[in-house]
């Protein structure tokens, strides 16, 4: 994952989080958000499968 994909995906969940009342604080939110797509980049997954939105990775994981 390039830098700049890292940050893209960082700042999709930081102003996902900012829109949108959460348990967490934004920054947290997309930090961890962040620290679950780079897990996912390191596993062997179908191809075609893309990575969870904010707005999924919220759901699955409880956020809201």
């Amino acid at each position: 994952m390039s830098a700049d994909d890292h940050r893209h995906a960082w700042d999709r969940a930081h102003d996902f989080a900012t829109q949108h009342p959460l348990c967490v604080t934004p920054e947290q939110f997309a930090d961890e958000y962040q620290a679950a797509i780079d897990d996912l980049r390191n596993e062997l997954r179908y191809p075609d499968l893309p990575d969870p939105t904010p707005a999924e990775f919220a759901d699955s994981s409880l956020y809201l």
